[in-house]
């Protein structure tokens, strides 16, 4: 069985399921800088996590913003990224750009997010209608 960590013959282990060659390795390490950073996060450095957030944070919320309308949604889903970033460390595995991972995992984000909605399509913050308390039909006004 193989154990994270453990390298063979030129391919590293990094997870249980996955393995990656010492070269594939190298070559993502140098065209990506961020995914040498994201390596170094997996290995549990957390200058290299807040490096990475310094370097995100600010498009990430952008981007949220720009569909949202509202930036304290946008900063808490942004927030919820780097959470999830920071939880899937240890089976980061770089098979594409840095960039395109976490822009992965924030279109996840936003999919499941009720605000999220595509741009030019903005919903009232909030919606009159009718809804029930305890029982109770009542209207909003």
């Amino acid at each position: 069985r193989a154990w994270p960590g453990r390298s063979w013959s030129g391919t590293k282990v990094v997870s249980s399921f996955l393995a990656i060659s010492d070269t594939t390795l190298k070559k993502y390490e140098e065209l990506d800088p961020d995914v040498r950073l994201m390596l170094q996060v997996r290995d549990d450095h957390a200058a290299a996590f807040e490096e990475l957030v310094a370097r995100y944070q600010v498009r990430l919320i952008s981007v949220f913003q720009h569909s949202l309308g509202e930036r304290d949604q946008a900063e808490d889903l942004a927030q919820e990224v780097f959470l999830r970033v920071y939880r899937a460390r240890k089976t980061y595995v770089p098979s594409s750009r840095f960039s395109t991972w976490l822009f992965t995992i924030a279109h996840n984000v936003a999919s499941v997010s009720p605000r999220y909605v595509l741009p030019g399509i903005r919903l009232p913050a909030r919606t009159p209608g009718p809804f029930t308390i305890r029982g109770t039909r009542h209207v909003c006004s």
